[in-house]
């Protein structure tokens, strides 16, 4: 089913995006197997190394690769999306409702790395 929405556009886009994590964006190194395990797993201990598991810093990267370290003065999302609008300019769209502070996102859910396309990569066998 959820193979079938995805692939159909038959979700609901807005509530994915704001209120859940599908736009945020996973650290480079995070795999995706072909066995249905997600990176770090050791078969002998029977384990996984979440080392991986976890969010790009950065903000907003809706058509561009997540660097591996943002500018050390890079502020948190939450504090950029405050900022205000000069007159005439073009606003971003504010950041998903439950972003975490500094975190990187795609409100596109178009990034190769945001969680919506790994979910999808996921479930497309």
């Amino acid at each position: 089913m959820i193979r079938y929405a995805i692939e159909n556009n038959r979700f609901a886009k807005e509530y994915v995006v704001n209120y859940t994590n599908a736009a945020l964006i996973v650290k480079e190194g995070f795999k995706l197997s072909e066995d249905g395990l997600f990176s770090g797993f050791d078969p002998e201990e029977k384990v996984f190394d979440k080392s991986t598991w976890n969010y790009q810093e950065g903000g907003a990267m809706a058509g561009k690769p997540a660097a591996a370290d943002p500018p050390p003065a890079a502020k948190p999302a939450l504090q950029q999306a405050a900022a205000p609008a000069k007159p005439g300019a073009s606003v971003a769209p504010p950041p998903p409702v439950l972003l975490p502070a500094n975190t990187a996102y795609d409100l596109t859910l178009e990034h190769p790395r945001c969680v919506f396309q790994l979910m999808k990569q996921q479930y497309s066998r």
